[in-house]
């Protein structure tokens, strides 16, 4: 349906988008639909690359405490949606989404600090990091030293 909207998106639509499909995010059985969904934001930063600053920063704002899971899904979308984001979008939310990845690096869980770890494979992202390293480096090193020093495993 969304590769139908035209071009450029209506307000209904990017409302939609907003009020009904990003708050999908809350509830508990996401993992049920999450490829689906997933696939629909996609779909809507392809269509308006803009869009990929409100869906990460609302992510951001209803990022999971708890579970392990349901984070580990974040992180894969957070990457899937950084790969289409523009470097003008990135510089908008950088400090606050690299904060967020800094705690996912300094989680007690392996699996999401172990996930967050493999956003340095995708090349786009290191290229996005690397352009803004100034700002970011200081918050990545931080965390990658505080587990280093004390994170429960030590390997």
């Amino acid at each position: 349906i969304i590769n139908g909207f035209a071009l450029p998106l209506k307000e209904e639509h990017k409302d939609f988008l907003l009020k009904a499909l990003i708050p999908l995010h809350k509830v508990k059985s996401l993992a049920s639909f999450y490829q689906q969904l997933s696939y629909c934001l996609a779909q809507y930063v392809e269509k308006d690359p803009r869009l990929a600053y409100d869906i990460i920063t609302s992510m951001l704002r209803f990022w999971p405490v708890c579970i392990t899971a349901k984070q580990v899904l974040f992180l894969n979308e957070l990457e899937e949606t950084l790969e289409l984001t523009q470097p003008s979008e990135f510089h908008r939310m950088q400090v606050v989404l690299f904060r967020r990845l800094a705690l996912c690096i300094n989680c007690p869980h392996f699996q999401v600090a172990e996930r967050t770890l493999f956003f340095w494979n995708n090349d786009y992202i290191v290229k996005l990091i690397n352009q803004n390293r100034t700002e970011l480096f200081p918050i990545i090193i931080q965390a990658l030293y505080k587990n280093s020093k004390q994170h429960w495993n030590s390997a």
